[in-house]
């Protein structure tokens, strides 16, 4: 009986050091998965900052598609900034009080 609670306690102390490690591995791939879409969010922000400041792109959207279009187009890629700017300081913000 005795060598039976010995082995119990062992074993809870081998589930116990499995658990923590389990835990310390998926917080790590947690982290990993916000660094990573912060990355994307910036990433995605700054290309559109591009393409807005491509006056290149811009005339020749306007030979293909009218200027009307064309700067409907641009119009819809700042507000299209504005909401990615807003969305990164938010997950900025979530992050500093996460911690």
């Amino acid at each position: 009986m005795e060598l039976f609670l010995w082995f119990v306690i062992g074993l809870a102390h081998i589930l116990a050091i499995i658990w923590a490690i389990l835990v310390a591995v998926l917080s790590n791939i947690e982290d990993d998965k916000k660094k990573m879409k912060l990355e994307t969010l910036v990433k995605t922000r700054n290309a559109y900052q591009k393409r807005l400041e491509d006056e290149k792109l811009f005339i020749s959207l306007c030979n293909q598609i009218g200027k009307q279009n064309a700067t409907a187009n641009k119009e819809w890629m700042k507000r299209k900034v504005r909401d990615l700017d807003k969305e990164i300081e938010e997950y900025e913000q979530k992050s500093i009080t996460d911690c």
